[in-house]
């Protein structure tokens, strides 16, 4: 039975990043491919990716002189960044108004024209793109008006991927009275009408699908964002090679998107307290604003910043590093619970980590020993652990060495039976029939 559905269905996956920084929605489309289904990625940003090179189909919902013009945030930790362009226009617009409207008045204009932008480009734009499936695969909520729609029209089910805990990322204390009152508010609203009409909510680890349930009632499925090294590609040069640097320097790299929750500059002061052969790669989206940082520091010969790479490069790419450095710090209850793909990435390159003692990047690297805790907001606790596994070989060699035998048991292939028991059970079932509140991944 399960064979005739996976050979007659199409699962069309939604992100609103570029599937190029999104290695999550790439592993698991390719998985649906290689389960037997039509597998199609619908991306709000343009990936530029050669199509020939992709195990899916490949589409993009806006035209790349469009980009920036549409609500797409990579996470909803950062609505600033969600049609920045736009909201900044809506603001010069209401400088205009006359100041002594109230506040509160201008406040509710600007968020009807938000919301309007937010329609025009999230829900009514990607209904011209998103083609007919049988099952949406949606990463973050987004596009869910347009796939909700989608979903009515055609009768089938939609699935929900959590990447994080959108309603905490930023923490209060870090939003401002706008995006509290009106924006805040809003896309709660917009994410508990996904999860509630969804088939399935899934998210990254345990500590999110607990926060999950608190927050929305909802039994998440936990997909753990390991590595597929079945998708792996050689790049046309390492990351030692691209930024000319000998055997004899000591390499750190932190592996993707720069975000608000990573102590970046506080790794800067530690590089400074450490010998001048020790260098810090920052491989991923959005590093540039550091740029003016490393000139301040005068880091310019040994902080290298380096474009995004693809997902399927990425540990070949970083493991001639020596040791991987992970930057997260507690600034919510949603970095509290992350497991990133950094990590994983850095498990399958074989590098020694140091990582932050949150909660579920803890457990792993405590339960596999893969190298030693920090404190990334302290410079001297980064430094030290640094000279630490420079002063001792056998150490780094031991980690090394632990990450491999890691591999065994965090891989993708076993999140990927996970992943095909959800899939069949969605399909197998009525239309409208939630899955999750059913399921048992321990079946």
């Amino acid at each position: 039975m399960s064979s005739q559905i996976e050979g007659s269905k199409t699962i069309v996956s939604v992100t609103p990043l570029a599937v190029l920084a999104d290695s999550r929605t790439f592993k698991e489309a390719a998985s649906m491919k290689r389960f037997g289904f039509n597998s199609i990625v619908m991306e709000g940003e343009s990936s530029q990716l050669t199509l020939s090179d992709l195990p899916f189909e490949l589409h993009t919902m806006v035209n790349p002189h469009n980009q920036g013009h549409h609500v797409s945030p990579d996470s909803l930790s950062e609505q600033e960044h969600s049609g920045r362009k736009i909201i900044g226009q809506i603001k010069c617009l209401l400088k205009k108004v006359n100041k002594r409207v109230p506040l509160s008045i201008r406040e509710f204009i600007s968020f009807l024209l938000f919301v309007k932008v937010y329609f025009l480009s999230s829900v009514f734009s990607p209904l011209r793109f998103i083609p007919r499936a049988s099952l949406y695969y949606i990463h973050s909520p987004v596009f869910f008006p347009a796939v909700y729609l989608l979903s009515k029209r055609y009768k089938v089910p939609f699935i929900y991927d959590a990447h994080d805990f959108y309603s905490d990322i930023e923490g209060s204390r870090e939003r401002s009275r706008m995006e509290k009152r009106w924006y805040d508010p809003f896309y709660r609203k917009i994410e508990a009408f996904c999860i509630t009409h969804s088939a399935a909510v899934v998210t990254v680890s345990e500590g999110l699908a607990k926060l999950q349930e608190n927050a929305f009632g909802v039994r998440s499925i936990v997909i753990r964002n390991c590595q597929d090294l079945r998708l792996e590609k050689s790049p046309p040069q390492h990351l030692r090679q691209l930024i000319g640097l000998s055997s004899k320097d000591f390499l750190l790299v932190t592996i993707g998107q720069a975000k608000k929750g990573m102590a970046v500059r506080e790794a800067f002061e530690a590089l400074l307290q450490l010998p001048p052969w020790v260098h810090l790669a920052l491989v991923g989206k959005n590093q540039d604003q550091y740029l003016e940082d490393i000139c301040k520091y005068e880091l310019e010969n040994r902080v290298h910043v380096v474009q995004p790479v693809k997902p399927y490069e990425v540990v070949s790419f970083i493991r001639s590093a020596d040791l991987s450095l992970i930057l997260y710090y507690p600034r919510s209850n949603n970095y509290e619970y992350l497991l990133p793909n950094g990590f994983f990435q850095s498990v399958a390159a074989g590098l020694p980590i140091l990582y932050p003692e949150l909660s579920e990047i803890k457990g792993l690297a405590e339960s596999y020993k893969l190298g030693i805790p920090i404190n990334p907001c302290l410079p001297h606790s980064i430094s030290e652990a640094v000279m630490t596994l420079m002063d001792n070989p056998n150490l780094i060699t031991m980690y090394r060495q632990n990450a491999q035998r890691t591999m065994q048991e965090l891989n993708w292939e076993k999140e990927e039976v996970i992943l095909r028991k959800l899939v069949l059970n969605v399909l197998e079932s009525r239309p409208n029939r939630r899955v999750v509140d059913k399921y048992d991944q321990n079946d």
